[in-house]
């Protein structure tokens, strides 16, 4: 495993179950939604789709160990802790998802954009998280 930022604010991967990981993309006129991996083994996806107006639809999905730890490779992959993407004044109504990574000791890191930017290490890692929501659908 290369060593990095993000590697080094993970730890070994024995401490990756404990890693909390969350998507916030929920915007106020749009609606959205939040994806949140707590840092339990109980390896569950907490998902909450917000229609446009704020009603929202809440769910509870499994999700495997081997995927976690996956989604850990990703960060690490990614740098997330390095990641700084351009920063501008918003456009009205653009949506600005933020993405949250906890490590073991309870740290936390929050990386943010407004949509219209481009940073691919930060859209490779939201991907991944908006797939895991989009299951929601299937519920």
């Amino acid at each position: 495993m290369e060593n990095n930022l993000t590697s080094d604010f993970l730890g070994n991967r024995y401490s990756w179950p404990n890693t909390k990981i969350e998507l916030d993309d929920v915007q106020a006129l749009y609606g959205g939604i939040h994806v949140y991996l707590p840092g339990e083994t109980a390896f569950q996806a907490y998902v909450t789709r917000v229609a446009p107006g704020g009603s929202k639809t809440k769910y509870k999905l499994p999700l495997g160990r081997q995927e976690k730890d996956a989604l850990c490779q990703l960060f690490i992959e990614q740098d997330f802790l390095s990641i700084e993407p351009e920063e501008r004044p918003g456009i009205p109504d653009e949506a600005r998802p933020a993405i949250t990574l906890g490590n073991y000791t309870g740290k936390t890191h929050t990386v943010s954009k407004w949509q219209g930017i481009k940073n691919e290490r930060f859209d490779a890692i939201y991907r991944a998280l908006k797939q895991i929501g989009e299951r929601s659908k299937d519920f």
